[in-house]
């Protein structure tokens, strides 16, 4: 990846004209370093597009910019947004008038998954997690189901649990995953919802 970084350069000249010495001193700069944040992870519902760039920020570079967004299968768009049908990893190079460059990764959750709205606080941890996680709810709805899915939606892990209010922690191994983003869906008697975790 290039990028450009301040620079300060000092030239020193010597000669020998009627005995003095002449020292020239130059400062050349450069633009700031070019820095790219394509946005936040989203997810996918079903039979839905997503607009990938909505929240795209550039700073530093030199203007013009050149956009790329591409997939594991290819270029999809040569422009600051692109439209997406279907979940997955999506990278986003931008190339500034000096052919410096930056990447960032915008990471779609695509499941068919039907999520309830919902105001009840529920955690997973830890999070990155190597073999377990740990997910609790609130302990007067504890979780009843568990489920395991891939970044395209597909069910990876599914555990039921037998709902206690003295023990609304739940524990779920996951050392046979291999190492990356998924998502945990938990169902409890009030709500149906997703977070998003990576496993290391």
């Amino acid at each position: 990846m290039n990028k450009l970084l301040p620079a300060l350069i000092i030239l020193f000249f010597n000669a020998s004209l009627s005995a003095q010495e002449t020292i020239i001193n130059l400062s050349l700069s450069q633009p700031r370093e070019l820095n790219l944040e394509a946005g936040n992870d989203l997810i996918l519902g079903d039979n839905d597009n997503i607009t990938l760039g909505n929240d795209l920020t550039i700073s530093g570079g030199s203007p013009a910019f050149l956009y790329t967004w591409s997939s594991m299968l290819g270029e999809i768009a040569i422009t600051p947004t692109a439209t997406v049908s279907s979940g997955g990893t999506y990278f986003l190079t931008v190339t500034d008038a000096r052919n410096c460059s930056d990447s960032d990764t915008i990471i779609v959750f695509g499941t068919s998954v039907a999520l309830t709205e919902t105001t009840h606080a529920w955690s997973v941890y830890p999070n990155p997690a190597q073999n377990t996680i740990f997910i609790l709810t609130d302990p007067s709805d504890p979780v009843i189901f568990v489920e395991v899915l891939s970044v395209t939606g597909e069910i990876l892990l599914s555990h039921s649990c037998s709902p206690s209010k003295s023990h609304p922690e739940v524990s779920l191994n996951i050392s046979d995953l291999y190492q990356g983003i998924y998502l945990i869906r938990i169902k409890t008697k009030e709500f149906d919802s997703l977070k998003s975790f990576v496993k290391n």
